[in-house]
C-alpha cells in the first residue's frame, strides 16, 4: 500500500461459515478494492474455526492454510501487491467477552444479555478505525446469525462514515453448500467439488458482493468525543436529540452587514462572505420549502439571490464551490460547539426560526 492511499479495512463478523471471509476477500480483490488488513468479530467457538479452516495447513490447498492459498492465488492474478494482513493474533481474530466476568469467551450469541455484550463490543472495535481518517472501512455482515448482522449494519450507522461500506457476499449453488471439499475461493487448487454424485469446478463459482445503503448519522451529530461508549446509550442520545430538533427548532438571526450569523442564544459567528451569502440563500429556500434537487441545480438561484441584494458578485460560482463552503461553515460551526447548520451533501436544513435581521 501506497503511504499516500487511505488502508482499507475489512471488518467482518462470522459465526460458523469461515467461507464467506475469502469469498469477500476474493470479490474486493476482483472489484479493485482489496484490503490491506482484515478484522473479524466472532464467538470462541467461531475463532477456532477460522483457525482450523483457514489458517491451518491442508494437504488439499498443497500444505498451505487456506489464506495463504487464496493470497498466493491473488497475487498470481495481480490483483494485490501483497496479502492483507491477517492471522490468529487476539488483535485481528477478536472475539467477545462478557458474562460473569469481562475476561469470558462467549460461545454463542442467543440470548438478549448477548446480544447487548456484542452491540457494546461492536462499538468499541469500530471505533478504532472510524475515528481514523487514514482508514476506509469495509463493513462485511455475510456471517454470523441474523442478529449479528443487524447488530453491525447499526453500529456503523451511528458511528460510520459516508466513505466506508457495509457489504454482503452471495455465492451461487451448489458452492454455498457444504460440498467436498468446501468452497472457499474460485482458483483453490483443489480440484472438483462434490455434491451429492455431482463435480463442479470451483473456478465456475459466481461471487456477487452487494453493496448495502446506509445512512452515517455521525454527519447530524459532531459531538461523537462527549457521546457515551455503550450502544443503548448512544441511540437513546440520537433519538433524544432528532425529538428536540424536531419540537424546538433553534432561532437564528442575521447581521448582514458583519456577516454574523447568531444561533439561540450564542455569540455572532462570523463567516467569510461567499461561505455567509451560501447560508443565507439556503436558509431563504429552507424556509420557503422551495430546495433545488442538488447543488448544482442551486448555483444558478444562489448567484441570482446574491445579486438581488447587490453585496457580493458570485458569477464565476460552481457546485464544488457550494460543496467547499459547506464544508467551511460546518468546521466553524462545530469549532463554535454549534450543532445545527448544513449537513454534508444535502441542502436541507435542520429546523430553525428565523428572527428578524439586525
Amino acid at each position: 500500500m501506497k503511504s499516500s492511499q487511505k488502508q482499507i479495512v475489512l471488518f467482518s463478523i462470522l459465526g460458523t461459515s469461515p467461507s464467506v471471509l475469502t469469498e469477500t476477500v476474493w470479490a474486493l480483490a476482483e472489484q479493485g478494492t482489496p484490503p490491506d488488513r482484515v478484522v473479524v468479530v466472532t464467538t470462541k467457538k467461531g475463532r477456532d474455526l477460522v483457525v482450523e479452516d483457514l489458517l491451518t495447513p491442508r494437504s488439499e490447498f498443497k500444505d498451505q492454510s487456506v489464506w495463504d492459498s487464496m493470497g498466493s492465488a491473488l497475487l498470481k492474478k495481480k490483483w494485490i501487491q501483497e496479502p492483507p494482513r491477517f492471522g490468529a493474533t487476539a488483535d485481528d481474530l477478536r472475539v467477545i467477552t462478557g458474562g460473569k466476568t469481562s475476561s469470558q469467551e462467549l460461545d454463542d450469541i442467543r440470548s438478549p444479555e448477548d446480544n447487548i455484550i456484542l452491540a457494546n463490543g461492536l462499538l468499541d472495535h469500530l471505533r478504532q478505525f472510524v475515528y481514523n481518517s487514514d482508514v476506509r472501512l469495509i463493513a462485511s455482515i455475510a456471517g454470523g446469525r441474523k442478529t449479528m448482522s443487524a447488530l453491525l449494519y447499526s453500529a456503523v450507522s451511528l458511528i460510520g462514515r459516508e466513505s466506508d461500506r457495509i457489504t454482503h457476499v452471495l455465492v451461487n449453488e451448489p458452492y454455498d453448500l457444504p460440498t467436498t471439499p468446501r468452497f472457499y475461493f474460485p482458483d483453490q487448487p483443489t480440484g472438483p467439488l462434490l455434491w451429492g454424485k455431482k463435480r463442479f469446478l470451483p473456478q465456475k463459482a459466481q461471487i456477487e458482493l452487494a453493496d448495502l445503503p446506509f445512512v452515517p448519522l455521525r454527519n447530524r451529530f459532531r459531538d461523537l468525543d462527549d457521546l457515551p461508549g455503550s450502544f443503548s446509550s448512544l441511540i437513546h442520545r440520537y433519538s433524544r436529540q432528532i425529538r428536540k430538533d424536531s419540537i424546538e427548532p433553534v432561532q437564528i438571526r442575521l447581521i448582514p452587514r458583519q456577516r454574523e450569523i447568531r444561533v439561540d442564544d450564542r455569540e455572532g459567528i462570523q463567516l467569510r462572505a461567499r461561505a455567509y451569502w451560501v447560508l443565507e440563500y439556503l436558509i431563504d429556500v429552507n424556509q420557503r420549502r422551495m430546495l433545488p434537487a442538488s447543488q448544482k441545480e442551486a448555483v444558478e438561484p444562489l448567484i441570482e439571490f446574491v445579486k438581488k441584494r447587490g453585496f457580493y458578485s458570485l458569477n464565476s460560482f460552481t457546485d464544488e464551490d457550494i460543496k467547499r463552503e459547506l464544508s467551511y461553515i460546518r468546521q466553524i460551526f462545530s469549532k463554535a460547539e454549534i450543532h445545527w447548520g448544513p449537513r454534508h451533501r444535502s441542502l436541507e436544513l435542520p429546523p430553525f426560526r428565523l428572527l428578524p435581521i439586525e
